[in-house]
């Protein structure tokens, strides 16, 4: 178990209902043998106490690279080729291992040199449950295309976590790594590298072409027509493309602010990011993964309630979203349908579950989303 707030929270019991032998002696008595006994099967309940426990809050002055991270962990990065030809891809891999609340690591910041490409990052896991907890680790995978040819050191990777057995936080970083990127051998490269020197690629497909071919014989001549310049088409064009001009410039500046604003800018990616989890969700179902089908329904509920509200990770809890919910004006019904179906995630992640109330539990998620996505949005 793992915590997501701090202070006092209850452990509802477990219940289980079994079978009780018991022993009756009967009423027939043998002369020879004694006294007989008859076993009778009593069906019973038995029940758990409830639980209470304290939970500290995390301390102050966490690192800039602490995204809610708790236990013990170790860092790998790998750069597998050392040399790589401009304009190919690469793969830059970072590994996070040990034992804790590996579901909510989060890929760390990879800061790569200008002329390079960086695309959406991979994750890979596996993750296991185990009596001192979940064990396991989570990769990513940093796609990138290296444009222009050079030495590049790359910066180390970061990856801050808190240490319960030390109670304070540990920061993790790699070696720096270097790579060498050669000229392509197309001619890509080469392109690349004028362009470095102040060249455009329009420029470098017209090196050659400068000196035009010497017209032979009489030149056809006619009459003088009305110049363009300053006409009537010219001032109309010209206005055209300063009204475009001003346009775009208005767009650019509104693309700006939003891209600042984080808040903003995860709101409005927190439906998409639902869907893809969603579909990941529905691919385990099929594949009848019931462990790997309810963690990703999970992710995708939490996800989203924290990308469309805004919520730290270490803030996400059951009570801050219906509270979130109930500020933005939702139906309390959204509010416990919200609870019923975490709850219910929790509790057939570990236990077995038929298909069918997967199917469930997948559309109910599917459909509470799209109910909460139009009432926050009237």
């Amino acid at each position: 178990l793992y915590p997501q707030q701090a202070g006092k929270l209850a452990i509802d019991p477990a219940e289980l209902t079994a079978v009780a032998q018991v022993v009756v002696q009967s009423r027939n008595f043998d002369p020879f043998f004694g006294p007989s006994h008859e076993v009778y099967n009593v069906p019973c309940k038995v029940q758990s106490q409830r639980l209470t426990v304290e939970v500290k809050p995390l301390p102050e002055g966490a690192p800039a690279s602490f995204s809610g991270a708790v236990g013990q962990f170790a860092l790998e990065a790998v750069l597998p080729p050392e040399r790589l030809a401009a304009n190919s891809a690469a793969t830059y891999t970072v590994k996070i291992s040990g034992t804790g609340n590996l579901t909510f690591v989060q890929a760390p910041r990879l800061a790569l040199p200008g002329s390079f490409e960086q695309y959406n990052v991979k994750t890979i896991e596996s993750i296991n449950p185990t009596a001192s907890g979940i064990t396991g680790y989570r990769q990513f995978e940093y796609p990138f295309i290296a444009r222009a040819e050079g030495d590049y050191d790359l910066e180390p990777v970061e990856f801050s976590y808190f240490d319960p057995a030390r109670m304070r936080y540990e920061t993790l970083r790699s070696k720096p790594l270097a790579v060498q990127i050669t000229p392509d051998g197309s001619g890509g490269g080469e392109a690349v590298m004028m362009q470095g020197r102040g060249m455009s690629k329009e420029e470098v497909r017209l090196l050659g072409q400068d000196i035009r071919f010497i017209r032979l014989g009489a030149p056809h001549l006619g009459p003088e027509r009305r110049p363009f310049l300053f006409g009537g088409v010219y001032w109309a064009l010209l206005a055209a493309i300063v009204a475009l001009s001003g346009a775009a410039y208005a767009l650019l500046r509104k693309r700006i602010r939003e891209s600042h604003n984080l808040a903003l800018v995860r709101g409005r990616r927190a439906n998409k990011v639902a869907v893809q989890r969603f579909r990941a969700a529905r691919k385990y179902m099929e594949e009848q993964n019931r462990h790997a089908f309810y963690e990703e329904m999970l992710r995708a509920l939490w996800g989203y309630m924290g990308d469309r509200f805004n919520i730290p990770v270490a803030n996400l809890t059951k009570e801050n979203v219906r509270e979130e919910l109930h500020k933005r004006g939702a139906e309390s019904e959204l509010q416990q349908r919200f609870t019923a179906i975490i709850t219910r995630c929790d509790e057939a992640q570990y236990s077995p579950v038929a298909t069918a109330q997967m199917s469930e539990v997948y559309t109910e998620g599917v459909d509470l989303v799209s109910r909460i996505e139009g009432a926050i949005k009237r």
